[in-house]
């Protein structure tokens, strides 16, 4: 899982080795990035999906964290984890992902995202079905608990 191991390799032209590459920049995130990727992992398992963690030059225990969480979770398999050198930012961490997997499409999550079940199978169909679309969004959605509310600007925690 280190850059220098082989990943999923990009495909001739009309070749793709994922139907669907989700790719996930962290920085100093690695709580949220397995939070993410604990409902990202049983969805991607479904469709023909991988998953590459870019790693922005964290500098703390982020990587090792990760790479322990992706082994008891089982999931070496469908997971790539890029350690960058230097921490280029969000943008080009997402264009160090998009070339470590060919895929028909892509999916750029940010580390605190939720992928609510079904969520990725809904998106892959509807780009299915829609040929002509070079880019689909999403419906976010933030829930909230009540409890952690102070006022719309200050949360509890």
């Amino acid at each position: 899982m280190s850059p220098a191991e082989p990943s999923r390799l990009l495909a001739t032209a009309g070749q793709f080795e994922a139907d669907l590459c989700v790719v996930i920049v962290n920085y100093r995130t690695p709580s949220m990035v397995i939070d993410c990727l604990e409902t990202v992992v049983p969805q991607a398992r479904k469709l023909s999906g991988w998953i590459v963690v870019v790693d922005n030059a964290s500098l703390d225990d982020s990587v090792p964290r990760l790479e322990t969480w992706i082994t008891e979770a089982g999931a070496n398999e469908l997971i790539d984890v890029v350690v960058s050198q230097e921490n280029v930012g969000f943008a080009a961490g997402n264009n160090i992902g998009i070339e470590r997997c060919a895929a028909k499409y892509y999916l750029l999550l940010n580390s605190d995202t939720l992928v609510e079940e079904g969520a990725l199978e809904r998106l892959v169909r509807g780009m299915q079905q829609q040929g002509t679309v070079g880019l689909l969004s999403p419906r976010l959605e933030w829930h909230r608990l009540e409890k952690e509310v102070v006022d719309d600007e200050h949360f509890i925690g």
